[in-house]
């Protein structure tokens, strides 16, 4: 439309009603570039529903992203990156990756990214490991897409995001040979709300990460460990006191994740619980309007499920 008055220009210039085109071809850019490009608010989390796995997208009003893991198990016969994460990011308009981030070394976590590593532009990728002693598929794919890596010292560590809010990762500094308990958590905090992602910490990472201190309040809070029961939870939920939690786990799963001990204390604190076994794919918007207050949404058919 913008593009239309100017290859006219020589031919029309003189033309009566050349300059009332021009006027409908600005209109209708302006029109067009508004109304059909995804209007955004509020920050969201979107759990994506991966199966037995973890899969996440933060997003702030402007379009900034940071994708938390790719999920992955399935088999060797389904890639996870491509049949699920991949489609879902296209859906929701999201064609580059301002940062990746591993919270460890796991296949339920990483074999989803490979795909999206190779296919999509990723500004950094963030780890708590060594590029080194990350899988050779990921390291060979993060090298031939020449993508910089950001490895986080140990504790916590304030990144610049977003405008809108604070970013700060944990990593374990007691930490042994367990990579659950060596998980990158994310914190992300705008006003009075915020966010904590758990990795898959176990009890030695929750200790270390509540001995650490967590940097604000938490109203929105994913269950470390796909919901096990060995992960500590009870002194996370007492502390942090949340208004949601969120766990993502696959249907009818051998583990029998969320545990029945974890649900039983959210249900006696009445405090919500969605489950991307159930839920399928769940988004979360900041409602700004309240301190702890989240607008839920949840697909569970078509391309999210």
């Amino acid at each position: 439309m913008i593009l239309l008055p100017l290859l006219l220009f020589w031919h029309l210039k003189e033309h009566r009603l050349f300059p009332k085109l021009t006027i409908v071809c600005f209109s209708l850019a302006l029109f067009c570039g508004y109304g059909f490009a995804p209007q955004r608010s509020a920050t969201e989390l979107i759990v994506f529903s991966v199966g037995q796995g973890d899969a996440m997208l933060l997003r702030d009003p402007d379009g900034k992203t940071v994708l938390i893991d790719g999920g992955g198990l399935y088999s060797e016969h389904f890639d996870v990156g491509e049949r699920l994460l991949a489609p879902a990011l296209g859906y929701l308009g999201v064609h580059k990756l301002d940062n990746v981030l591993l919270t460890h070394d796991h296949p339920d976590h990483r074999k989803g990214l490979l795909h999206i590593l190779k296919y999509f532009p990723v500004g950094e990728f963030w780890s708590s490991q060594d590029p080194a002693t990350l899988d050779s598929r990921l390291r060979d794919q993060l090298r031939s897409r020449q993508i910089p890596v950001r490895v986080l010292s140990a504790g916590w560590s304030e990144l610049q995001w977003s405008r809108y809010g604070k970013l700060q990762l944990f990593v374990n500094p007691t930490a042994d040979a367990n990579k659950n308990d060596s998980s990158l958590v994310l914190y992300y905090r705008e006003a009075e709300q915020g966010v904590l992602l758990t990795g898959d910490i176990e009890a030695k990472g929750t200790e270390a990460l509540l001995a650490a201190g967590i940097p604000g309040p938490v109203s929105l809070l994913k269950l470390p460990h796909h919901g096990s029961r060995y992960s500590r939870t009870e002194m996370l939920l007492e502390q942090l006191v949340p208004s949601v939690c969120v766990v993502s786990c696959g249907y009818q799963n051998r583990y029998r994740f969320p545990a029945r001990q974890v649900r039983e204390i959210l249900q006696a604190g009445k405090v919500p619980l969605y489950r991307t076994d159930l839920h399928g794919t769940i988004k979360l918007s900041r409602n700004s309007e309240g301190t702890d207050n989240w607008r839920i949404e949840t697909w569970q058919d078509g391309l999210f499920r």
